[in-house]
């Protein structure tokens, strides 16, 4: 099998969720996959992909070597689990799906998307042997298919907000009630700090798991937001990273304190994390400035809003696609904007924009940042947001185009 077959059977797998909990660790046992490493869960509605970057990056300054799974990928699916950081190599890639390819006929039912590349990033790890596996939830977290990977040595629970209410529900108690599923028992469980409400349900779950339960608040951080970097600093010590915006400090104060947990405090005055989680407030130019992101929620636009916050420009020109089944209030960033570009993703559950007033629409990504470039000066800033699919086809014209 060569690579480009490799990444063809991976992609035409379908997406979808399965109703059978345990069909993982059934197809886990015919694979006959053996842990390796400890794994931390982490689920959350935003925030997952930077924590665990941010978790990553600080596991490995503490001289440990990780497998980091996560989803979805921009530009290459290899992405979707990485070793200490980087991408694993073609051949290894093919290696791992040729066994899969071979024993699946033996498994209950085809893999669903998400599932192949959890089993991929899963073989990897027995490959590897890294020290910490690092696993994000696809949706929710009790009855996601991460729930039922081995044993975990700690959970991490990042946000908690509205989003895909069609599988987790209507109201934030119920949607927090699917993160607080990786909760486990007398698993030691970390948790952002969110209503009143909401901890109330992580709290009922980590008594009922005898989970020893701390929940970590940004505001006990001092958190220092510039252009093209956030700082957070706690008792004389500072982290810098160079993700921009203040939801990114509470990121990275929950990791250090995750981390801490596991291998013991940061001696080091000052602790550098280079590089970023791709999509993430991501700048691809500096002029005119043009950052992409991945925010398609309303707690993912609040969050770029505190970001723009932070950053000098003079006009802003965003470019918005999106998923019809996605909501999105863009009010607060509209009235922020010289004008939106509306544009449609190439999938076939994007949103079909209309002309409306103060809008310009266009038929692709690659028209769309035509269009913006030719609107901008170098002093202004250019944002596409929206579906991460949306962020990856503007991130790949950018790279290779401009």
């Amino acid at each position: 099998m060569i690579y480009d077959k490799a990444l063809e059977y991976v992609n035409e797998i379908p997406g979808g969720h399965g109703d059978d909990p345990q069909y993982l660790k059934k197809v886990l046992d015919i694979l006959q996959w053996k842990q390796r490493g400890k794994i931390i869960h982490i689920a959350g509605t935003n925030g997952k992909g930077s924590t665990g970057f941010f978790m990553d990056r600080l596991l490995q300054k503490k001289g440990k070597t990780t497998v980091h799974l996560s989803s979805p990928h921009l530009l290459d699916y290899r992405e979707r689990f990485l070793y200490n950081g980087e991408l694993i190599e073609e051949e290894l890639f093919i290696e791992i799906v040729e066994k899969i390819r071979r024993k699946e006929k033996e498994f209950p039912r085809r893999p669903y998307y998400f599932e192949m590349a959890l089993l991929i990033g899963l073989l990897l790890s027995q490959i590897k042997s890294p020290d910490y596996l690092l696993l994000e939830t696809g949706i929710g977290g009790k009855e996601d298919a991460t729930n039922f990977v081995g044993k975990t040595s700690l959970a991490v629970i990042t946000t908690v907000a509205k989003d895909h209410e069609n599988i987790l529900g209507n109201s934030l108690e119920e949607i927090a009630r699917h993160k607080a599923g990786i909760i486990k028992y007398k698993v030691p469980t970390i948790s952002l700090r969110h209503t009143e409400e909401i901890d109330e349900i992580i709290m009922e779950k980590a008594k009922k798991e005898k989970s020893p339960l701390l929940f970590v608040d940004g505001k006990d951080w001092t958190i220092t937001c510039g252009k093209d970097f956030t700082t957070i600093e706690r008792d004389g010590k500072i982290w810098e990273s160079s993700m921009c915006g203040s939801h990114q400090g509470t990121n990275l104060s929950l990791a250090v304190v995750a981390v801490e947990s596991l291998e013991g405090e940061f001696t080091e005055k000052r602790t550098r994390i280079i590089g970023a989680f791709p999509g993430r407030m991501e700048r691809l130019r500096k002029n005119p400035l043009f950052y992409i992101d991945g925010a398609h929620n309303e707690e993912g636009e609040r969050a770029v809003l505190q970001s723009l916050s932070s950053m000098e420009y003079d006009r802003l020109y965003l470019i918005v696609g999106k998923m019809r089944d996605k909501t999105m209030d863009l009010h607060p960033l509209t009235d922020l904007a010289e004008k939106i570009i509306l544009t449609k993703i190439q999938d076939e559950r994007a949103e079909q924009f209309t002309e409306g007033e103060g809008a310009i629409v266009t038929k692709n990504p690659r028209e769309a940042v035509e269009k913006a470039l030719e609107l901008a000066t170098e002093k202004d800033l250019i944002l596409a947001l929206g579906s991460i699919y949306l962020i990856g086809e503007i991130k790949e014209i950018m790279e290779n185009e401009y």
